[in-house]
């Protein structure tokens, strides 16, 4: 009986194993029915290729442009073969997803986002769109309970534009090929993951979100020198920054940590929150600091003093410290500069009348007592006090606020004025001690006064 040939050529994708990038068989029944024939099968020359499955979008290529939109496991599976996506990858969450159907994905081009918000199906006829399920926490956290409990399938990954995870993953261990983050860009969100642990060889990251629970060990990934975001809302128990000398946003809650001496070579960010962490008792790690516009220092139950803090300060537009149960002290900022310390830039000289205090808000902090000004702020859009137990506040150096806000205080008594001379809009409102007629002396173009104590 002559020889019969069967006549294979699907195409097929590779995978790595141990490090060593490797083809795998390709259709071993077709091959071993001919040899059954008494064709003679050479298994070393085709034992690396798998064939690319018959429902798979990567049948005549192992590269699928982007951007691709997963909503189902259905629509999961069609990826499998796949090894390049040119463009960004998006699997919104859905019940029981499994990504072993991504077993050959080696690159993928653009960003990969896995989960955190759920498709909205439209009436009208419209193309689907997305709903952040971030704004309504309730819902958000259902999104993820159950939908993706593991990344198996993802072992082959190297390369990502960049990363955004939600979803109740345990490990990130199947992520432990991953070499390269090109926007250095990477998120993860789950309620049961313990470490960061399969990350380390990603190298350093410019932006860096982790959330969780459970979250207490995030040493595995690196920070740069310069990020664009640093948001740890997690129970960590240490970080490390030391790198770190410049960022746009840093928010840390949740943390476990006693103090942030790991920041004591930051100089500047944009955005500082520092909120709810429950074990935090200073923060003179931020001693270098210099420049911030925006601060936030609230509910962070065992910091008792800030008196200390931010000695080299001399830039801040917006002060918000409220709830911190046990605070005694704020800051004084020594450093600050109100100007006039400060070149006058080609733009006008008109520009150092915008050196000033934006926004200023304390709120809580139930003993804290006393609140005098800095000495170097001279004005302020916004001031709102209210809801404190405070007993006095000293204006000092303030000249004029745009509008000031003294609300629900109720055992505010003495207010000092110093310097203070006009505020456009006053609301003195609901302070049980304090006389109405305290700030008869400046100049308003309105005022609400009402339910404080009698007037004299």
């Amino acid at each position: 009986m002559p020889k019969q040939r069967t006549a294979l050529a699907p195409v097929t994708h590779r995978v790595r194993t141990g490090g060593i990038r490797r083809v795998y068989v390709a259709a071993l029944a077709p091959s071993l029915l001919a040899a059954c024939s008494g064709d003679v099968v050479s298994l070393g020359e085709r034992q690396d290729e798998i064939a690319v499955p018959p429902h798979s979008r990567c049948q005549t290529s192992t590269t699928l442009e982007g951007p691709v939109r997963i909503e189902s496991q259905e629509q999961l599976d069609t990826l499998e073969g796949c090894e390049i996506i040119a463009g960004d990858l998006d699997i919104v969450a859905f019940p029981t997803a499994s990504l072993r159907s991504l077993h050959a994905l080696t690159r993928v081009e653009g960003r990969v986002k896995i989960g955190g918000y759920i498709p909205v199906r439209p009436t009208d006829g419209e193309r689907p769109v997305e709903e952040s399920l971030h704004g309504d926490r309730a819902a958000y956290e259902a999104s993820i309970v159950s939908w993706l409990p593991s990344l198996e399938g993802l072992e082959q990954l190297e390369t990502v534009g960049s990363l955004a995870i939600t979803a109740p993953v345990r490990s990130l261990q199947p992520l432990s090929g991953l070499r390269r983050i090109d926007t250095r860009f990477l998120n993860v969100s789950s309620p049961v993951l313990e470490s960061l642990a399969g990350l380390e060889a990603i190298g350093e990251l410019e932006h860096l979100g982790v959330q969780g629970g459970k979250l207490r060990d995030i040493s595995a990934v690196r920070l740069s020198e310069e990020m664009e975001s640093l948001s740890v809302h997690a129970p960590i128990l240490a970080l490390d920054a030391s790198a770190l000398r410049e960022a746009e946003h840093i928010s840390l809650a949740y943390t476990e940590l006693e103090d942030l001496d790991t920041f004591e070579n930051l100089g500047s960010v944009d955005s500082l929150t520092i909120v709810s962490n429950a074990r935090l008792r200073n923060v003179d790690g931020l001693g270098n600091v210099r420049y911030i516009v925006d601060l936030t220092v609230a509910e962070n139950g065992q910091l008792e003093s800030l008196g200390g803090a931010f000695p080299l300060l001399y830039w801040l537009r917006t002060l918000q410290i409220g709830d911190n149960p046990i605070l005694t002290e704020l800051p004084s900022f020594p450093s600050f500069d109100d100007g006039t310390g400060l070149p006058v830039p080609d733009d006008g000289p008109e520009w150092r009348s915008f050196i000033n205090m934006e926004f200023i808000s304390l709120h809580g902090n139930d003993r804290l007592q006393h609140f005098t000004m800095p000495a170097k702020w001279r004005t302020a859009t916004t001031v709102a006090i209210s809801g404190t137990l405070l007993e006095t506040i000293d204006f000092a150096n303030m000249q004029s606020i745009g509008t000031l806000i003294v609300e629900a205080n109720p055992l505010l008594s003495g207010v000092n004025l110093g310097a203070l001379s006009s505020v456009a809009f006053l609301d003195l409102n609901s302070n049980d001690v304090l006389s109405p007629t305290v700030f008869d002396g400046v100049s308003t173009v309105e005022r609400n006064i009402a339910r404080n104590a009698p007037a004299p």
